[in-house]
């Protein structure tokens, strides 16, 4: 088995919450697209508990969450948050 590799984290200067909580978020973004590197479609499409939880719908599931607290919550935008496609 691989060793885990310690995430290389992204050179910010701090200053404030909001930098602050980007810098997280960036460095979250770059863990989450390193673990499903490689990973097929299919593979994306699998359930491996007992319920229908996916790597996909989790990828889904952390866009939409970013979109609804920053584009909606914190920058106000009044836009439809509905999906437009079938879960």
């Amino acid at each position: 088995m691989a060793e885990t590799q310690r995430p290389n984290r992204r050179e910010h200067e701090l200053s404030g919450e909001r930098t602050t909580l980007e810098s997280f978020l960036d460095d979250y973004r770059d863990i989450v697209v390193r673990k499903v590197s490689g990973l097929s479609d299919t593979d994306a499409r699998r359930s491996l508990v007992a319920s229908s939880t996916t790597v996909g719908g989790l990828i889904k599931h952390l866009r939409w969450a970013e979109y609804g607290w920053f584009a909606q919550l914190l920058q106000e935008q009044n836009d439809d948050n509905r999906r437009t496609d079938d879960r």
